[in-house]
């Protein structure tokens, strides 16, 4: 039960977390921003991640999940509906700011709760069935969004948005008691300082970094590439849930991969592949060819979500999981506030494209690192 549960939770979240993003960018496009203050946009989500990740990873190890998460998805529904009654492009940054707020506390928590609900045995199939149901919500959200634009308006789709992260809150309201409480036999407390000098995490974290990094990017600029190509706003719902279902099939096959292999090396093909993707993007403007290199992409590089949250669940200190999982979502979040607004100046002054190359760049650098990390793990 607590696991399913888990799950439902988590797809309702990511059904509006998706499909938010893509109706903020939309909208900002269409009360007339540019390519740097959409970027910048897509970095407000990560200005509180990056501050009190970590803090949120040690609430849920002491206080449980239930609390942060339910007070998380009431802060997100209200944070999505402030477009609705104050249209502007400052409420959106607002809106941005205070869902990914409440966003660091929801995932958080809930990759911790599928952490506690797990043993050595079944540790990597929930984290990989809990990434299918992320990719899930993924291919969703964006379709939802999209086509509740197209029908009925910007504003009306933020209050739906917003209903649907109150979902979570009637589950936990009536389920809640079925999840696990606060950990008992948490470890001594420690500064973040000390779960920085374990070396087992630093190629992780790294790692976890630069494809989230990767995800934020194509996310936040394919509907810029796509809008300045004429493309509507259900095409590039459709292209970017591409991106979701090649994340299913994909996270369907990792623990075959991982048995085969390792999970470092699968963290290293994964950004291969991502890079590869990222490169040929500016060649092709039509929805068919997009959305095929959309689920190539996602097939990919969402492979890491599910490896990275096993390898640092296994490489974490007893009873400390939570906060280096909080850790991650910190290390991740550094990636999506300096990424987007970074590549934001580049596209103003390059161009969308060279957003994309610079990006295959970056995905190359990183499954070289994850490489050499499964050499001396291996060894």
């Amino acid at each position: 039960m607590g696991t399913w549960l888990a799950f439902a939770l988590t797809l309702m979240n990511m059904i509006s977390n998706r499909g938010s993003r893509v109706l903020i960018t939309l909208y900002a496009l269409k009360l007339g921003a540019e390519p740097l203050t959409v970027g910048l946009l897509a970095a407000t989500y990560a200005i509180f991640p990056v501050m009190f990740s970590w803090h949120s990873g040690r609430m849920s190890d002491r206080y449980g999940p239930r609390a942060p998460m339910t007070l998380a998805a009431v802060a997100g529904a209200l944070s999505l509906s402030l477009p609705y009654f104050v249209p502007t492009l400052g409420i959106l940054f607002v809106a941005s700011f205070l869902h990914g707020t409440s966003s660091t506390y929801y995932n958080v928590s809930t990759q911790n709760l599928i952490g506690m609900l797990s043993d050595a045995r079944n540790r990597g199939r929930n984290f990989g069935n809990y990434s299918m149901v992320v990719s899930v919500g993924n291919a969703i959200g964006p379709v939802f969004a999209g086509f509740s634009i197209d029908y009925f308006g910007y504003q009306a789709t933020f209050l739906y948005m917003a209903a649907v992260l109150f979902v979570p809150v009637i589950l936990l309201m009536v389920w809640g008691d079925a999840l696990p409480g606060k950990v008992t036999d948490a470890a001594p407390a420690h500064s973040v300082g000390h779960m920085l000098r374990n070396p087992l995490l630093w190629p992780v974290l790294l790692a976890s970094a630069i494809a989230q990094a990767g995800l934020e990017l194509f996310q936040v600029y394919m509907p810029v590439y796509g809008n300045q190509h004429g493309m509507s706003a259900s095409a590039i719902g459709v292209v970017l849930s591409m991106l979701a279902v090649g994340a299913v099939a994909g996270r369907a096959l990792v623990t075959q991969w991982v048995a085969r292999s390792s999970e470092e090396k699968v963290l290293a093909y994964a950004q291969f592949v991502a890079s590869l993707c990222f490169a040929i993007v500016p060649f092709f403007q039509g929805i068919t060819a997009l959305s095929i290199i959309a689920l190539v992409f996602g097939f990919g590089l969402n492979c890491s979500q599910p490896v990275s949250l096993t390898l640092i669940y296994s490489r974490s200190p007893e009873g400390r999981a939570g906060e280096a999982l909080g850790l991650r979502f910190t290390m991740d979040s550094v990636a999506r506030l300096l990424g987007p607004a970074a590549f934001g100046m580049i596209a103003s002054v390059l161009g969308v494209g060279a957003v994309f190359w610079l990006s295959a760049l970056m995905m190359g650098a990183g499954g070289a690192n994850s490489h050499r990390d499964a050499t001396k793990v291996g060894k």
